[in-house]
């Protein structure tokens, strides 16, 4: 009997013992994992909105307004002269009607 009760006494210290440190550790190595990945996406995040600063920047700019107005909307200054170039024409074909046949009278 006081066999069983050692044996029991083992197994719940055994349980004990997994609940006590393999589950909050299995939980750390998760909750690492989880941190790894925010951090890869704060860094994309940021080279993001570095490049989205830039782009900001940019459209500050008389320039790069001007420049959008003509390129997204086809605005133009006032002063300015605009030429549309047209694409070269296409091969043009002609076509020719056979010379009529020559009216010999056959055989004879």
């Amino acid at each position: 009997m006081r066999r069983a009760v050692w044996v029991l006494l083992g197994m719940v210290t055994v349980a004990a013992l997994l609940l006590l440190f393999l589950f909050p550790v299995r939980t750390l190595i998760d909750q690492r994992d989880q941190t790894a990945l925010a951090q890869r996406r704060i860094q994309a995040l940021a080279a993001e909105n570095a490049a989205l600063a830039k782009h900001a920047q940019a459209l500050q700019t008389n320039a790069e307004i001007e420049q959008l107005a003509r390129d997204r909307y086809g605005l133009q200054m006032p002063d300015d002269h605009i030429y549309t170039v047209l694409p070269a024409a296409g091969p043009t074909t002609t076509t020719t009607t056979p010379a009529p046949a020559s009216t010999v009278p056959r055989g004879g």
